[in-house]
């Protein structure tokens, strides 16, 4: 099975897996290709926080438009100092733009790193399972509409103080998943095991992200909550 490698000029509209939120209308990717990622649906269905590692889908996965009217909240910008997970948030949410309807929707990412290779900086490599959730504000709360999850390996090419995306290798879905996530992870010990994420992990780095933003923009927002699901404080 070839490994799974999209440049980034290509694949900007590649979708990413499922997350815990969202409508009750379920897609997943077919098995993926070197040029992109399909997307099929699947019986509709109440989706319960967390999901696990693998590649999955919440909600409308077609390209959408610009912030809608009405939508007061700034996109979503990742306010630390860490230059590798700046990079990071910025591809997912450039992702989700392409790959969900965002229109009136606030992209903004959950990412777990496990493992950076910053020794080549013409190749700064970053595994990890890559989140991301499309809110909408309701008052202040963030419901959220869809959004996912992708496990892979980022290549970055750092230059000018900043880092340029120059290739994304992506893991399969359904039964290729396990094969191509330990390609990915060759010559790694133990880090195909990080990727079986716990529930703490994922809210954890979910509400971290959140919590980062809305204290930067002092933005007047306290909580957020999943389709079917209580919300949840963010204190």
């Amino acid at each position: 099975m070839k490994k799974n490698i999209r440049l980034a000029a290509v694949v900007m509209a590649a979708a990413i897996g499922l997350s815990a939120c969202g409508s009750s209308s379920v897609t997943a990717p077919k098995a993926t290709t070197k040029e992109s990622v399909e997307m099929i649906k699947e019986t509709p269905i109440a989706v319960a926080p967390p999901v696990p590692a693998g590649n999955q889908q919440v909600g409308p996965a077609k390209k959408g438009g610009e912030v809608g009217p009405g939508v007061t909240v700034p996109e979503y910008t990742y306010y630390g100092s860490d230059l590798v997970t700046a990079g990071v948030c910025r591809e997912i949410v450039r992702m989700a733009k392409d790959s969900y309807d965002t229109e009136g929707l606030i992209s903004v990412p959950g990412p777990l790193i496990f493992l950076v290779d910053d020794s080549d900086k013409n190749d700064i490599k970053v595994w990890g399972a890559f989140y991301v959730y499309n809110y909408k504000l309701n008052g202040t709360t963030l419901e959220c509409e869809s959004g996912g999850r992708e496990d892979g390996l980022m290549h970055f090419k750092a230059e000018d103080g900043d880092l340029t995306l120059t290739s994304y290798e992506v893991t399969e879905s359904g039964g290729g998943y396990m094969e191509s996530l330990e390609k990915i992870c060759a010559g790694h010990d133990g880090l195909v095991k990080k990727f079986s994420t716990t529930d703490e992990q994922i809210t954890g780095a979910r509400e971290e992200f959140l919590k980062e933003w809305i204290k930067a923009k002092d933005l007047k927002i306290d909580s957020y909550q999943d389709y079917g699901w209580p919300k949840v404080m963010l204190k």
